[in-house]
Formats: structure tokens, C-alpha cells, sequence
């Protein structure tokens, strides 16, 4: 019935538009977001996020208004597609990406991911992709910009026990990838290859890395300290084409870190070319926003499937503040590498957590927090605003709202070196409430806090 409908709706330019509305169906069936409430409209903004996908559609809409450009009738229901195409899509994807320049996700897949270099499953239409990747100055200096030639991508997606990832590589040359090593754990870091950098919220303080050259080979260690016996069972494929290549790779949390929805990890990818030509004329490698491979301070966060807790890496910025954040006293973000954090002088950072698994229930829940914080000779206070909605048909809403002045206690956390320190606790929601929480100093000395992730547990 939709076909007999759009072919006379489409007319001479259905063929086009058959091709162009089969695509605009697929990525919206295949993004992993919800749209409607309590969560709002987050699929719109992100059924483009698979690389090439936008211009596919303009393209094949081009094609179609080719066809229809004579008829004033379709010409005019081709704008229509045109205008709703870059308004309802377009537009609020771009801003999207801007709003999220640096935070990164793993939405949970729905399907079986199979690990064959091809990445088609449609759960790959629905990843996050990050593309900025620049030459590191301090190691590669003076080479410029990456050739559109070399254009890299990686997509991401989590299900409930590993992590995967796709890397798509531009190649002119595939014919002549520098393949040497052929052992696992073998350099492959000196051939053709990619690189990613995994750093779980651990006490451990530990990130590992892991190196697949183009010839399949892999090698993860663990750092600091270069530890080959992290084995951590990566399984990878890779996939040559006339101009380039796929990497595709899952990598097991069982030895990294439990999965758990809004975890806060740090993440890092580079390409390795060893190729030499008139684009590389030496050996050179790509990287996320040009950071050194071991700059951790510089890697991105990454959110573990759906977050109870929004923002919580403080890279997402509206107007100035932190989105999802209410600040009080003298708190505000500070630039540090090349992310964001919270400092707090004095006052503090709350946000509220109404909604979802941690909305109002008549029965208490556990609630486990973790964070990454440092402060001098201080520290910081974790604690929960406490709400409690009662239905009621004449208020404005349809509800009354209770504040419960006693807050809920968390726990003061004194960080003991210069650096970040990774924290957790433990919280329980009482009946009939839910919360927010809230950061603040102690003794009155400045902190910073950042990586602020909340589960439920029970």
C-alpha cells in the first residue's frame, strides 16, 4: 500500500525517492535512542550519525529533483522532502555534534554484532562515530592536516560484555600496506595499522591499549608499565577495499571492567600509515584530536550504554555551564588537557535524577556513584537532594512537590596526590522519593571533580 502510494505520490521520480525513503527508514529503525517521554526527542538528532549517511540522501534526493525539475507539481513535493530532510534531520544533528564535540557513547546493540571486518548489522547505523582525527604536533611535527584521502572514522557500540569497535580507513594504496609482523603481541605498531586506548573507571589507575595492523594481527598490553599480560581476548577482522579498509574489533570487558549502563570511561584511537608517498611522504600517524597515544589527560570520555546520569565528563556546554548541571557558589568548568572538569571553590554542583529507573518509587532503591576528583589538603562531599511527588489533579502539573530539607548523606572523599582520584559509594533512595545529587568542598578548599557516574543496583 505505501509503494502504490508514494509511486503516484513520487511519480517519474520514484525510483529515486523508493531508494532515498528505504535509507531514511533503515537508520531511523536502526538508532538505539528513544523518542518520546520522559526522555524527550534524542533518536532525531541521531539517526545520521553513521558516516556518509547524510550525503547519501542528499544525493539521492538530488537525483530525484533531477527527474522531477520539469514537473512543477513534484518539483514542488521534492522541496518538501528537501526542506524536511535538512530542518527535521540535518540541522538537529549538526547541533547535536557540536553540543557533543568531545563526549562519546557505546549504545547498546539490539543484534548479534559478528566480528567480520564487513560491519553491515543495521545496530551500526544507530553507533556513535568520532572523525577528528589530526596529526599529534609533539611527535609528527610539521606534517599539517590529514588528507581527506586518509580520512579515518570509528564507530562504537557495547553490549552487555564487550565493547566494539569499527574503524573506517581511507587507503589510495591498499597494494602497498606494510604488513611485517604476523605473531600476536609482535610490534604491529610498525606496520599498517590502527590503535585504540581503553581506560576503565578503576582505582586501578590502568589503561590498556590495543594495536591491529591491516594484516589482522593484534597486540594489547596494559599501562603503565607495558604489561603483556593483560590478554585481554580481542577478537578483530579486517576488510580491504579498492579504496580503503574496515577494522573491526570486540574487545571483552571481563579482564577491563564490569559494563554497566552510564559507566564513565576514557578512550583514545589512532591509524598507523606506514605507507610513503606524496600524501605520507614519511611514516606518520592520525589521531582523536591530535593527541599523543599516551596523553591521557587528553582522551574522551566515553559513556557506557544509556546514562541514569547526564554530562556526567562536564564536555557538553550550554551558555557557559556544564548541561544537565545546576551550579551554586563559585563553581565553574575549568580546561584541562584538551576535556573539561568542575572546579569548586566554594558552593557546589547538583543534578537532579527525576526521571527513568531512579524516578519516584514505592520501594527503596540502592544507588552506587563514582567520580574522579583532586583537591589540596580538602575534599568532596557527595550528598542527595531529596524530592517526594504526590499526585494531585488541581496543582499545575498534576503533582505536589515535597523538598526534604535533611539531605541524603553519600560521604567525604579526601584525594591524597596531585592527580585525579577515582571514587565510588554507595546510596540508597528511600520510599516514595527520588533525588538529586549534589558535589561540594570540604573545608572550604577548592576541588575538582569530574567522570561522575551513577548505576542502580537494586
Amino acid at each position: 500500500v505505501l509503494e502504490d502510494a508514494e509511486s503516484k505520490y513520487y511519480g517519474a521520480a520514484y525510483p529515486q525517492m523508493r531508494k532515498y525513503h528505504a535509507l531514511r527508514r533503515r537508520l531511523w529503525d536502526a538508532a538505539p535512542q528513544c523518542l518520546g517521554y520522559p526522555t524527550g526527542d534524542q533518536r532525531r538528532p541521531n539517526v545520521l550519525n553513521r558516516p556518509g549517511a547524510k550525503e547519501e540522501l542528499r544525493a539521492l534526493l538530488a537525483e530525484a529533483e533531477k527527474v522531477g525539475a520539469a514537473d512543477k507539481t513534484l518539483a514542488y513535493r521534492l522541496s518538501l522532502d528537501r526542506r524536511w530532510l535538512e530542518d527535521y534531520w540535518i540541522k538537529p544533528n549538526e547541533e547535536m555534534r557540536e553540543k557533543r564535540s568531545r563526549s562519546l557513547f557505546a549504545p547498546r546493540t539490539r543484534g548479534k554484532i559478528t566480528v567480520d571486518g564487513v560491519g553491515n548489522e543495521p545496530d551500526w547505523a544507530g553507533a556513535c562515530y568520532v572523525d577528528s582525527f589530526a596529526v599529534p604536533n609533539d611527535l609528527w611535527a610539521n606534517f599539517g592536516p590529514v588528507p581527506k584521502e586518509l580520512a579515518v572514522n570509528v564507530g562504537i557500540l557495547s553490549d552487555a560484555d564487550s565493547l566494539y569497535f569499527l574503524f573506517n580507513v581511507k587507503e589510495p594504496n591498499v597494494a602497498g600496506l606494510q604488513e611485517k609482523f604476523r605473531k600476536h603481541d609482535d610490534p604491529v605498531w610498525h606496520d599498517d595499522g590502527v590503535e585504540l586506548f581503553l581506560y576503565p573507571a578503576t582505582a586501578a589507575n590502568q589503561y590498556f591499549q590495543i594495536v591491529v595492523s591491516t594484516a589482522g594481527v593484534v597486540y594489547d598490553v596494559a599501562h603503565p608499565g607495558c604489561d603483556p599480560a593483560a590478554e585481554l581476548g580481542v577478537e578483530a577482522a579486517v576488510k580491504k577495499g579498492a579504496d580503503g579498509f574496515c577494522v573491526e574489533v570486540r574487545v571483552p570487558a571481563e579482564k577491563l571492567l564490569r559494563l554497566r549502563d552510564g559507566d564513565m570511561w576514557r578512550c583514545h584511537f589512532m591509524r598507523n600509515r606506514r605507507v610513503k608517498d606524496r600524501l605520507t611522504p614519511k611514516a606518520v600517524s592520525f589521531a582523536v584530536d591530535g593527541v599523543m597515544p599516551h596523553d591521557t589527560v587528553g582522551y574522551r570520555t566515553l559513556t557506557i550504554g544509556s546514562a541514569v546520569l547526564k554530562n556526567g565528563g562536564f564536555e557538553d556546554v550550554k551558555d557557559g555551564k556544564p548541561a544537565g548541571w545546576s551550579l551554586a557558589g563559585k563553581s565553574a568548568l575549568v580546561e584541562e588537557g584538551t576535556g573539561r572538569m568542575l572546579r569548586i571553590d566554594h558552593g557546589g554542583a547538583t543534578q537532579l535524577m527525576w526521571g527513568g529507573p531512579l524516578g519516584q518509587s514505592d520501594k527503596p532503591r540502592k544507588i552506587e556513584y563514582s567520580f574522579k576528583a583532586r583537591s589540596a589538603g580538602g575534599g568532596v562531599r557527595v550528598s542527595f537532594v531529596r524530592y517526594t511527588d504526590t499526585p494531585d489533579e488541581k496543582a499545575p502539573h498534576g503533582y505536589r512537590r515535597k523538598y526534604h530539607p535533611e539531605p541524603g548523606k553519600g560521604g567525604d572523599y579526601r584525594p591524597k596526590g596531585e592527580g585525579l582520584e577515582f571514587f565510588s559509594g554507595e546510596y540508597t533512595i528511600a520510599p516514595n522519593e527520588w533525588v538529586g545529587i549534589q558535589f561540594s568542598n570540604v573545608n572550604a578548599t577548592p576541588c575538582a571533580v569530574d567522570d561522575v557516574a551513577v548505576f542502580l543496583v537494586q
